[in-house]
């Protein structure tokens, strides 16, 4: 390793030189990437040594050691510039592969999820349900004058004129056949909707008391006046089944008792309370699952007909009602979806109706969207690349720790694979809370608990479509590898910090807002009528969504102003200060993306695809043996055409007779023939020019269109001027192409 050389001199004492070798300590570098050096100095040294007055020998040798180094440092300079394309090579390999695998696993989950639910009859078969039972109108005998329908119930005699119109018109006759005869489709909605099990009312009721002390100091004039109100809770927006009232009630000997004395239950109440979770409706109320319930039959219509008068005649809503709730399920088996239809009529303490009316159109005991075999085997390829994607994150963890989670990439990919997990979860639970299917009777007059299941079933639906936006959104991420799709998520990415600090100042200016147009509207107004409410009403007036004159006429003075401050402080200034960090990021971003060299994604894909298959043991070696093949046949057809120019090329020389022109430039001797000789020899050139054969020459370079539809040259247009031109031009062409073809 040490190699002592001595430099000798007359009169001197001998001089010795250590000269380090690569493998010495102090000569290696410890940076992985960087250049190699040599020993420190050692080709100073040698020069400095050569300035003196040394023997041939002693320079010779000075002159080789300093070659010796310049040698192995280019080298090792070659080998570290090597090693560094070597690297890139590998990561755009891993990268193009990565993009390639989640290309593959994208189409799979689309098809899988999103595409098998694109069927639009599914909107149309619960929309069709909502306008025979909800938006139907009212019977004429009870409202002669007006047109009423579910919507508009406001008292508990509109109740009894929906169940008795459009409820039992719908569910018991051929009313959406235009056929009001109860025996033409019983059991059914429009004939091929058939009804699953009975029809079930139910309600939860509240606990009474008197409020002779809750006067605020007003007195009563006659003593025996009730002054009573109901145990509806703090806020009356969530259920407290502390206040619930059990007791049997009734009227005209009707009795209805908490667990149900009115047709045939599957399943009691407590049983229904502790599988199913709370209701919630379009105002925000929630409620657990219904007591008292009152089951009609599934095609008796005369039996239906009698349970809706005794109804209404026993008092089944009376003030203590809290809410009333009226469900019933349907299956289309052409379609194998079923559609379950929840009817909820509250009586907050206001007292007032609200009405709200929700369906859930899914397929149940199925945990695939589609009985299709092709889907099943896509699900499962799904489930396969997920698990791949599950040991990745679990190795990059253990790799890197807590450090892995610091990009918000990696957070994405880690949600998008727990909400996944959570799909299947529920899905798994909905074949739990459903009633088994063998138990099921189509037309049986049992009420059947599906409401517990269906919760299930939608929230794995709404886990999928939270999946499919971070699947997609994920492939910004990938896409990233190209420069150009790079400037999306670096802006993204450099903007977060601002943006973070906007949204703090953003949601503190519009928390008061919202709290203001409530306090000022939630009275008056239905889009303030709470602060949730107020918050999503003024976000649609940030898009233009607004109704201005209501709010003046809530308050004529404290609606325009509060609104003019609105538009002025959150559009004027808090989103354009949004606007500019965000156009600062870009600006950043595309700044330092300005040199960066562009990708052939398409190029680099299709390489690595070729690539992958040729790697194949058994077919890869046919696919590489087709593929040289074609390129083979390729090259000859190229070197055919190149040929055949040439021959077109050496005829050329006869068609082409010099014109003589005379001083006053008229041409001499020119013909017809001289003429096509002329269009002839320009029509060669341009074949030539713009398909020129190997080793053939083109001086002029490539030719262009003109503005006037003729080819011109670039760099000579006097190629127009005259067919001597032309004549000029042919030897030279000719002569590179012999040169061209001796080369060959």
């Amino acid at each position: 390793d040490n190699v002592p050389v001595s430099f000798r001199r007359a009169g001197h004492e001998p001089a010795s030189v250590e000269v380090r070798s690569p493998t010495h300590p102090r000569a290696q570098n410890s940076v992985r990437g960087a250049k190699v050096r040599p020993g420190p100095s050692v080709e100073t040294v040698g020069r400095s040594f050569m300035k003196r007055d040394f023997t041939n020998k002693e320079h010779m040798a000075a002159r080789k050691i300093i070659l010796f180094w310049k040698r192995r440092r280019n080298g090792y300079v070659r080998k570290t510039q090597a090693l560094a394309r070597a690297i890139e090579k590998r990561q755009t390999q891993r990268n193009i592969r990565e993009i390639c695998t989640y290309l593959i696993f994208l189409v799979l989950f689309t098809f899988s999820s999103i595409v098998v639910s694109q069927d639009q009859r599914i909107f149309h078969l619960a929309n069709g349900i909502k306008g025979q039972v909800a938006e139907a109108e009212f019977e004429p005998d009870d409202v002669p004058n007006v047109f009423k329908n579910m919507f508009d119930i406001q008292v508990a005699e509109d109740i009894w004129q929906w169940a008795r119109g459009p409820l039992y018109l719908g569910l018991y006759t051929g009313a959406t056949e235009d056929n009001r005869d109860p025996r033409r489709y019983p059991g059914t909605l429009y004939g091929t909707n058939y009804i699953v099990g009975g029809v079930t009312f139910s309600q939860l009721r509240v606990k009474a008391r008197d409020c002779r002390d809750s006067l605020g100091g007003m007195k009563l004039q006659s003593a025996s006046t009730e002054i009573t109100c109901r145990e509806d809770g703090t806020s009356g927006d969530a259920f407290e089944e502390d206040l619930e009232d059990k007791a049997t009630f009734g009227d005209n000997g009707v009795q209805f008792t908490w667990e149900g004395n009115h047709g045939e239950s599957l399943w009691s109440v407590e049983e229904s309370r502790d599988a199913s979770w709370y209701r919630l409706t379009d105002w925000q109320a929630s409620f657990p699952s219904g007591a008292y319930r009152v089951v009609l039959p599934n095609r008796n219509a005369t039996k239906a007909w009698s349970m809706i008068k005794e109804m209404e005649a026993g008092g089944y809503f009376d003030l203590k009602t809290r809410v009333l709730m009226v469900e019933f399920t349907t299956y289309n088996p052409g379609m194998d979806y079923w559609c379950h239809a929840v009817i909820y009529i509250e009586q907050p303490a206001s007292g007032s109706l609200l009405v709200t009316w929700q369906t859930d159109t899914l397929r149940l005991y199925n945990v695939l969207e589609s009985p299709s075999t092709v889907t099943a085997v896509i699900e499962v390829f799904v489930a396969l690349f997920f698990l791949y994607y599950i040991f990745i994150e679990v190795t990059n963890c253990r790799r890197y720790g807590k450090k892995y989670f610091g990009e918000v990439g990696n957070l994405v990919h880690n949600l998008n694979i727990f909400v996944y997990i959570l799909t299947w979860m529920f899905r798994l639970m909905m074949i739990f809370k459903l009633p088994p299917i063998d138990d099921v009777v189509l037309d049986s007059d049992v009420a059947y608990q599906f409401h517990a299941g269906i919760q299930a079933k939608a929230i794995s639906v709404y886990m999928t479509s939270v999946n499919a936006f971070l699947c997609w959104l994920k492939l910004v991420k990938y896409l990233s590898y190209v420069p150009r799709f790079a400037l999306v998520s670096g802006t993204l990415r450099r903007s977060a910090q601002g943006v973070t600090g906007f949204s703090v100042v953003f949601l503190t200016v519009f928390y008061g807002f919202s709290a203001a147009f409530m306090l000022t509207h939630g009275g008056r107004v239905m889009g303030y009528r709470n602060l949730t409410q107020s918050g999503l009403t003024l976000l649609r007036s940030l898009l233009g969504d607004f109704d201005f004159l209501e709010l003046q006429k809530g308050q004529w003075l404290m609606g325009p102003v509060l609104f003019i401050l609105f538009i002025c402080v959150a559009v004027f200034v808090v989103l354009n200060v949004l606007i500019a960090i965000i156009s600062d990021a870009y600006s950043d971003a595309q700044e330092s993306l300005m040199h960066s060299n562009d990708v052939a994604l398409g190029q680099e894909i299709k390489d690595y695809v070729l690539n992958t298959i040729e790697g194949v043991p058994v077919l890869g070696k046919w696919f590489h043996k087709g593929r040289m093949k074609t390129v083979e046949m390729a090259a000859k057809v190229q070197t055919h055409g190149a040929k055949t120019l040439s021959t077109v090329s050496r005829k050329s020389r006869g068609l082409l007779k010099p014109i003589s022109r005379s001083p006053s430039g008229d041409s001499k001797g020119q013909t017809s023939d001289s003429f096509a000789e002329t269009k002839t020899a320009a029509a060669v050139r341009r074949l030539s020019l713009t398909n020129p054969a190997p080793g053939m020459l083109v001086a002029d370079g490539p030719t262009r269109r003109g503005g006037n539809g003729t080819n011109s040259a670039t760099t000579s247009p006097s190629h127009h001027a005259s067919s001597s031109h032309e004549q000029a031009m042919m030897p030279g062409m000719i002569a590179s192409e012999r040169a061209g073809r001796g080369k060959r």
